[in-house]
């Protein structure tokens, strides 16, 4: 804020420079106690007050904005916080002024109602300072609170069912429109007969040959069992005259033939038969083995690295060794003579040493008389 004074010095003490200075001081603080908070920016979650509030000395926080409940306070259970813009006197917040006590609720208390009542809504505000039955529970019980359970025959209702009675019964909770089912009964069909699903509803309160069974042979009411080689057909196939037999109720397995085993494999005979109706590679493939530490290769060869693959289950010289290269590829040097072409080395690198011999000198030879050495 900006101000002007204009006055006139006609007393001469007033033309001083020490009463100037003072004056300016006066003018001064007179100033800084007139600021307002109309320049001051409060920040977020703090309500701003009346910009012509005037601040104590430089404006700041305490001076010019105020605390809002919604960022600033949380309400203890029992309580309903007032609306998030709700001003507070001060920088601080207290319970009276964001928070309305509207009692506790059947939640925040944990109520646990007795046998045979329903819980109401966690939220449900209790009507005192504490909750109670009439408060948190409904006095008409539900099939699932009792945990009523229904007799063979008879479908269970909804669990959320309202029972009549503080005790509930069949008539509450269960519905003898299902009737009794072929399983739930363990109806046995007789020799000749198939049975059905055992879901299949019968047609009145007990179950008979016409609800559970149905005529004719069957591979599973035969209890017809395949041998070694062959996969049994779905139980409910049926027979072909009186008696069920090979053709009627079983597959033939496949035969290794079908399958194609990866490299470093071996497959089994063609003719082996697989125990179910696809052929596995465990069963058609052997892992072929591998060279080792210990194979033995001929004079002449060198051993491959023990890990590589055989081409069979047997390992031989091919797979497990290398021929040494011969002589032939050696250039002797000058003073020596070479050996004969088809020598082996002895390794899989030819030495000079193995394939060229040191031409003789002449230290060995003795002059006759009459030449000189």
């Amino acid at each position: 804020n900006h101000f002007f004074v204009s006055f006139s010095c006609d007393i001469p003490h007033m033309r001083s420079p020490a009463f100037g200075a003072l004056l300016a001081v006066a003018l001064l603080a007179t100033a800084v106690s007139a600021l307002t908070c109309d320049t001051f920016t409060c920040p977020s979650g703090f309500h701003a007050k009346p910009l012509s509030t005037l601040c104590q000395s430089e404006c700041n926080l305490w001076d010019c904005c105020s605390l809002t409940c919604g960022e600033a306070y949380h309400c203890p259970s029992g309580y309903t916080a007032n609306p998030s813009g709700t001003t507070c006197a001060n920088v601080t917040c207290f319970e009276s002024e964001c928070c309305t006590w509207a009692g506790p609720t059947c939640g925040s208390v944990s109520y646990v109602c007795p046998m045979g009542y329903t819980p109401k809504n966690s939220t449900t505000l209790c009507g005192s300072s504490f909750c109670n039955l009439t408060d948190c529970c409904t006095d008409q019980p539900t099939c699932g609170v009792v945990g009523y359970i229904c007799p063979m025959g008879y479908a269970e209702k909804s669990a959320s069912t309202s029972c009549a009675t503080a005790g509930c019964n069949l008539t509450d909770c269960c519905t003898d429109s299902a009737g009794p089912t072929c399983g739930s009964v363990s109806y046995v069909c007789p020799m000749g007969y198939t049975p059905k699903n055992s879901t299949t509803l019968c047609g009145s309160s007990f179950c008979n040959l016409t609800d559970c069974c149905t005529a004719g042979l069957t591979c599973g009411g035969m209890s017809y069992v395949c041998p070694q080689g062959y996969t049994a057909k779905n139980a409910t196939t049926s027979c072909g005259s009186t008696f069920c037999n090979l053709a009627d109720c079983c597959m033939a397995n496949p035969t290794c033939s079908t399958v194609s085993c990866p490299s470093g494999h071996t497959s089994s005979s063609t003719g082996t038969v697989c125990s179910s109706l696809s052929c596995s590679q465990s069963e058609c493939c052997a892992a072929n083995p591998t060279c080792g530490s210990s194979f033995m290769c001929a004079t002449g060869r060198t051993t491959k690295v023990a890990s590589t693959v055989c081409s069979s289950l047997s390992c031989s010289q091919t797979d497990c060794c290398t021929a040494n290269p011969t002589c032939s590829t050696i250039t002797c040097p000058s003073g020596f003579t070479a050996s004969s072409a088809s020598t082996v080395c002895s390794s899989l690198s030819c030495r000079q040493a193995e394939c060229c011999t040191a031409n003789p000198t002449c230290s060995t030879i003795t002059c006759p008389s009459g030449f000189t050495a």
